[in-house]
């Protein structure tokens, strides 16, 4: 965990305001202060190496997200990229916790906690998932 923190820290961070953020993940993190919330200013987001089927985590302590570098550049669409941040910046930035319901199809919130970003029920309902997110419903 600490090679993880320590690497945020020294490689490939760009400083945003008062975030450090790689920037890979800006137009992702712009886009979510434009339409959801602002991000706080100790912001912390990077590449990681991190274990088995985990996507991406958040310290919401720290407010630090680590994404897992080879899933990130093995991803297939950037609803896929969009809906993994999204879902980090909803537990690190808006206190939001798994949700694993589920309507008839597709699940109810871009926090379902298995990924879906790539799925057929997130590209058509992106703007959905999105306000859900943002409004907190």
């Amino acid at each position: 965990m600490r090679s993880i923190l320590i690497s945020l820290l020294l490689f490939g961070c760009a400083r945003e305001g008062g975030n450090y953020i790689n920037p890979v993940f800006l137009p992702y993190i712009r886009e979510f202060n434009k339409i959801c919330a602002p991000t706080p200013t100790n912001l912390v987001i990077g590449f990681g190496d991190l274990d088995g089927d985990v996507l991406a985590h958040c310290l919401p302590s720290f407010t630090w997200i680590t994404v897992d570098e080879k899933k990130w550049n093995g991803s297939k669409t950037e609803d896929w990229r969009l809906w993994v941040i999204f879902h980090e910046l909803g537990h690190c930035v808006l206190d939001r916790d798994h949700d694993t319901s589920y309507n008839e199809t597709c699940p109810t919130s871009i926090m379902f906690p298995y990924q879906f970003g790539d799925s057929k029920c997130f590209q058509e309902n992106r703007d959905y998932y999105i306000k859900e997110l943002c409004d907190g419903h």
